[in-house]
């Protein structure tokens, strides 16, 4: 019984570690995107304005 406990505790644990890991990557190319947007906004702002709508 402890057993399966603790291999059912290991796999959780391992689950959140992995879900914490792709939600930072999932952050991290978020911000990148933002970034990059910001930035075409700021050099052709009338062209990507007029592409958005």
């Amino acid at each position: 019984m402890s057993l399966q406990l603790l291999a059912i505790k290991k796999i959780f644990l391992n689950f959140l570690n992995s879900l914490l890991i792709m939600m930072k990557i999932f952050k991290k190319i978020l911000f990148m995107l933002l970034q990059l947007k910001s930035q075409m906004l700021l050099s052709r702002s009338l062209e990507m304005n007029y592409l958005l709508l």
